[in-house]
């Protein structure tokens, strides 16, 4: 992969070391996963605007393109509650 697809030479791959190499592996699928969600983002604006005439306008009013099609990396993160309470870690601490 890292000679073929991401176009390093094979001299320059046997120089690096194991973080360097992972980090352009890191990197290079970062990128084809934003380069992915940009596309699918493209498309939806496209398919959204395509859609709008068809759709009531009191509800195409309110609208926006995330709702009309939503996608699984744009949810928003869940409220997390702490697992313990204030009064918990401080007599967990006074215990070490």
């Amino acid at each position: 992969m890292i000679c073929g697809e991401i176009g390093l030479r094979v001299d320059e791959y046997y120089n690096l070391n194991y973080r360097q190499c992972h980090n352009i592996v890191t990197g290079y699928a970062e990128n084809k996963i934003q380069n992915y969600r940009n596309n699918w983002e493209r498309t939806r604006e496209i398919a959204f605007w395509a859609a709008i005439p068809s759709i009531d306008p009191k509800v195409a009013r309110k609208l926006t393109s995330q709702q009309f099609m939503p996608f699984d990396w744009e949810e928003a993160p869940k409220d997390r509650k702490p697992k313990y309470t204030s009064e918990q870690l401080k007599e967990h601490f006074k215990n070490l």
